[in-house]
This record gives structure tokens, sequence and C-alpha cells, in this order.
């Protein structure tokens, strides 16, 4: 159904802050289809598939949806509770 799984994550040029990848508190996944190319069709249903088979049940851990942003890849946030930033809105 979905295509290899990496990990990324790149701050805008000149950006100085701190984020919760840096810490290693968050992590965020980017599913690929078939042909190698970034999918969020993939994505998304990879994120329902994690969510509905119990694999990220955790009171330790959120996933987030961060698929639908013009500025990054589409991409499954992953991080720790305690993270201070959390999740982008849509």
């Amino acid at each position: 159904m979905w295509g290899p799984i990496y990990t990324s994550h790149k701050k805008p040029a000149g950006a100085t802050y701190t984020s919760c990848h840096d810490t290693y508190e968050a992590i965020d996944l980017v599913v690929n289809d078939n042909n190698g190319k970034i999918s969020v069709y993939c994505t998304s249903k990879f994120l329902t598939y994690l969510r509905q088979s119990g694999l990220m049940n955790s009171i330790e851990v959120m996933l987030c949806d961060e698929t639908n942003f013009k500025d990054v890849t589409p991409h499954i946030h992953i991080y720790d509770t305690d993270c201070s930033t959390g999740c982008r809105v849509n």
C-alpha cells in the first residue's frame, strides 16, 4: 500500500530556534508511493494504519497529520508529549 518510509526534518534557512527534533523529542515520517515519490495519500493511509493498529497508542507519544502545508514535505509528526511545541496547525 505504501512505499519506503524515511525520516526528515529541515528548519527554514537562517532559523536559529531549537525544535523538538533537535532535542530528539520528535521525528517526522515521510511515506513514498511505490514509484518513490512523496505521497500525501500514502502518508495519510499510513497514519490511519498507525492509529487503528494501536501501535502508537501511548500516553507519551502523539501523532500529528502534517500533510497539508505548502512550505513543508507532507509527513507524519510523532512527538513526545513533553515536547513544548507539539503539532503545527493547518
